[in-house]
């Protein structure tokens, strides 16, 4: 479509930057964020010139280009985008969707890089503005119960975590069924949170259903496939069951490699993880070369005080 619309159309048409979207959000979903940024910046030029500021859709296009640095690892050309994609929002747009997403955007940049404090207001905000726009049982709603859950387990506060992360798995499984990518992505969530609390059993049962449920409804190198199986090997891990431990993350190693590069922070916290099994089952020295290579690619992308880096 996007080849047609270059033929068709002058080089700013706005057909030609609608179809840059659709493309960069497939590449984005596929974890391929470098080349799903170069489609989304030239989509935001487009925009550039020929959107005010105010414009709704350019608001849109800034944050989605914001955070697929994000996503991709540059974090210091992530935050100036999503700051203006919020500020911008705000004064034009006030209680609007689009200015809900660009919070929730805003706080994924800060919990990415270990910003707890700063994340959970701006997800509290965007919380208010959805319940307010489109209810409780809505998919938009459940993603920003998701950011908040999160933010809680950064904080140290699982019980509010636990409350706000079942908020999300109820409207996934009431609006999509289980095996559903939605869904899946909200039990793994679950589960997450139930093992840091201890519940190793519970977030057993939760993951192994889940991340079976995306293995139907996801690419096999998708990176959220990768995220449930390293969700499985730290559960693994946790009961003792190194051997499959280790067979979960060298998978979620080589899906995260291929997908998202060996440079991506996301490939290196799981070789770190991966470095970390190995290290109790045997493996030293391969498990020394995973932490620091892992250590060296966290390092230049976090700030020091990132709990993943010390």
């Amino acid at each position: 479509v996007l080849a047609l619309d270059r033929q068709h159309y002058d080089a700013n048409h706005p057909n030609v930057a609608y179809s840059l979207m659709a493309l960069g959000g497939t590449l984005s979903e596929n974890g391929q964020y470098a080349e799903a940024e170069r489609v989304f910046a030239e989509a935001m030029e487009i925009r550039r010139a020929t959107m005010e500021p105010a414009h709704p859709t350019y608001i849109k296009t800034l944050g989605t280009l914001g955070l697929t640095r994000c996503r991709g690892g540059d974090y210091a050309g992530a935050e100036p985008l999503l700051v203006e994609a919020v500020d911008l929002s705000r004064e034009h747009l006030g209680t609007h969707r689009i200015t809900a997403g660009r919070l929730d955007d805003l706080g994924w940049f800060y919990m990415d890089t270990g910003r707890f404090e700063v994340a959970l207001p701006l997800h509290r905000e965007s919380m208010a503005m959805k319940l307010e726009l489109v209810g409780s049982g809505h998919k938009v709603t459940g993603i920003t119960h998701m950011h908040l859950a999160r933010a809680y387990q950064g904080l140290d506060d699982l019980e509010s975590a636990m409350a706000e992360q079942e908020k999300a798995v109820e409207i996934g499984r009431e609006q999509y069924g289980p095996e559903n990518r939605f869904t899946a992505t909200t039990e793994l969530g679950l589960a997450r949170i139930l093992l840091e609390m201890g519940r190793v059993d519970e977030a057993y049962e939760v993951a192994v259903i889940a991340t079976e449920n995306m293995r139907k409804v996801v690419q096999a190198g998708s990176p959220r496939l990768a995220g449930g199986l390293q969700m499985m090997g730290a559960i693994h891990r946790e009961r003792g069951e190194m051997k499959e431990a280790e067979r979960c993350l060298r998978q979620a190693v080589g899906i995260r490699r291929e997908a998202m590069g060996k440079d991506h922070p996301s490939t290196a916290w799981v070789e770190v993880q991966l470095a970390e099994v190995l290290a109790e089952n045997g493996g030293r020295d391969e498990a020394v070369l995973l932490a620091k290579g892992g250590l060296m690619t966290l390092e230049k992308s976090l700030p020091v005080v990132n709990g993943r880096v010390f």
